[in-house]
């Protein structure tokens, strides 16, 4: 019996097959053809079709091997923030505007007593704000987190729950797990907490990868939440830290903690415990554009020269989220 986790990273998708015990089956993963469509700086958007076409080639590739096709129950994590626009029956109706995108310095300025405090543009809710106020669409959209829609994908329909995790952004309340009545104009999931049972893969995608039995969908987190609960971070005080494409810090505490300017915003795990921590564009992508295959001789050239007078800030973005907000 096997379990199958899904991300849904910046530069593509992963997909990653473990046994009961934490064993690693198999690995398949695809990447995106286009990291970032906007061409206006500080707007970083993707479109969620191609995400779709990413995650077929990884889900094709791992289950050519019949010996794969074993699988329990599917779970999906992505990026925290991204937010895109859907129609009743789940397709798109525009691009999905990333983590990073700070085009809703407006809206996130009218958002704030949502959130009790300051709200960064990077949060969900202004974004889809913005999509409001700009986009043209019908009356009975719908608001899809990243994670969301490949559920609704896996699932068939977009009668699907999102966790509060990737709800936190989008002005959830953490203690109650509820969406506020400010927010009741908006087309939201229901919320429910992460690793909950809320459907199954549909018939389709059993057929497509002849997948023998019953394949549970089961809710997930965003992508820095699952890293932490796989990380071994289990007593308050406890901290860690992930190096994707950006880098992002979470702690286990027993209180709330509240920054005014938005910098540290806090999860709830799912033990009831919380996660204070944010996270930095001054992650991995800067190593990838920067000196992209070069860096092993990078690496050794580093040896050889250990200081230096100049100094940058490791990041290819504009504006930044932690440990200073601001969007230029």
């Amino acid at each position: 019996m096997s379990f199958l986790g899904i991300d849904l990273g910046t530069g593509g998708v992963r997909c990653l097959l473990v046994e009961y015990d934490g064993t690693i089956r198999s690995e398949s993963s695809q990447e995106l053809g286009n990291r970032n469509l906007a061409r206006e700086a500080g707007r970083s958007e993707q479109d969620p079709r191609e995400w779709v076409l990413a995650l077929e080639g990884a889900m094709d590739h791992l289950f050519s091997d019949p010996a794969h096709r074993d699988v329990h129950a599917v779970a999906v994590d992505s990026t925290s923030g991204t937010v895109l626009p859907v129609s009743r029956d789940g397709n798109p109706l525009g691009m999905a505007l990333l983590y990073d995108d700070m085009r809703a310095s407006e809206e996130a300025d009218r958002c704030g007593e949502v959130f009790g405090g300051r709200c960064s543009p990077t949060f969900s809710l202004p974004k889809i704000r913005w999509m409001q106020s700009h986009l043209d669409l019908p009356e009975d959209v719908r608001f899809l987190h990243a994670a969301d829609f490949v559920n609704s994908w896996l699932a068939g329909t977009p009668e699907i729950p999102t966790d509060f995790t990737n709800a936190m952004k989008t002005g959830v309340d953490p203690a109650l797990g509820k969406w506020p009545s400010s927010l009741a104009d908006l087309s939201l999931p229901e919320v429910v907490a992460p690793g909950q049972r809320f459907g199954v893969l549909s018939e389709r995608h059993c057929k497509r990868w002849r997948l023998p039995r019953e394949v549970v969908l089961v809710s997930g987190a965003t992508d820095s939440n699952a890293a932490f609960y796989a990380s071994g971070a289990a007593s308050p005080g406890d901290w860690s830290t992930t190096v994707g494409t950006t880098m992002a810090f979470k702690g286990l505490s027993e209180r709330k903690i509240e920054d005014p300017q938005a910098r540290i915003y806090c999860h709830r795990h799912p033990d009831g415990s919380w996660l204070p921590g944010g996270a930095s564009n001054a992650g991995g992508e800067i190593v990838r554009r920067r000196f992209g295959s070069r860096i092993e001789e990078m690496e050794v050239r580093s040896q050889e020269r250990r200081e230096t007078s100049h100094l940058i800030y490791p990041s290819v973005r504009q504006g930044e989220r932690l440990p200073f907000a601001s969007s230029s």
